[in-house]
């Protein structure tokens, strides 16, 4: 069932066909998805929910939706807007204050004026990164230089310290995670990428530690260079 927007608030008003559009992609996707737009004033405003959507986060009329994450993060609104004036996809990690759930959430743009958002349940995975957060930093007190710790099979990237995140120009390993969409990988340059990977593999085939000069993506948009001294 879509909620429709009406035409007096939305900034871009949809089609019937666009609106159904969604609706066909999402209707029986059990992937949680909603469909969100801007009122004159830069409201958000949900147009949109499937089922799994409104199980996850315990609402039945989409425009109890922005309840749910109120107050929403400054981030956030960065990004949805982004998605749906500019065009720009992004990943974010939000918490349901409501719901006492946190929820990773995969915005992409849909059409003028409107983001499509897909969220996935990271509760448990989170109150884990916590408590290993912890434990890195009681590890990694006594190191000068940044430090950046990722899984070992899947290369999810799991703690950042605070020597690094200053380096780049992040204020929170969150932010930091969100930029890199988990991995490290997407921010690092293309013509360094390969050298990394390599390193990266042969390191967790328990072969030599090894030291990489590569450039990397920082907060400000620009490439630097860093030193890595990869260990396992």
């Amino acid at each position: 069932m879509i909620v429709s927007s009406s035409s007096d608030i939305s900034v871009f008003p949809l089609t019937y066909s666009e609106q159904q559009q969604f609706s066909l992609i999402f209707d029986y996707n059990l992937t949680p998805a909603v469909l969100l737009g801007f009122d004159n004033k830069g409201n958000i405003y949900c147009v949109y929910a499937n089922a799994a959507a409104k199980m996850l986060m315990n609402f039945t009329d989409p425009k109890e939706f922005v309840s749910r994450f109120t107050p929403l993060e400054e981030h956030c609104i960065d990004g949805f807007s982004q998605a749906a004036f500019q065009g720009k996809s992004a990943l974010h990690h939000v918490y349901a204050q409501p719901l006492k759930r946190y929820l990773e959430c995969s915005v992409f743009p849909f059409t003028k004026g409107f983001c499509g958002c897909m969220f996935r349940d990271i509760t448990e995975s989170f109150q884990l990164d916590q408590v290993l957060e912890s434990s890195f930093e009681s590890i990694c007190k006594m190191i000068t230089t940044g430090v950046m710790i990722d899984e070992f099979l899947s290369g999810r990237l799991l703690y950042a310290n605070k020597k690094l995140l200053t380096i780049l120009g992040y204020s929170t390993f969150h932010d930091f995670y969100d930029s890199c969409r988990g991995h490290v990988l997407h921010l690092i340059h293309p013509e360094d990428a390969d050298a990394y990977t390599t390193a990266i593999n042969m390191l967790r085939q328990g072969k030599n530690d090894f030291d990489l000069v590569i450039r990397i993506h920082n907060q400000q948009g620009q490439y630097m260079y860093i030193i890595v001294n990869g260990k396992r």
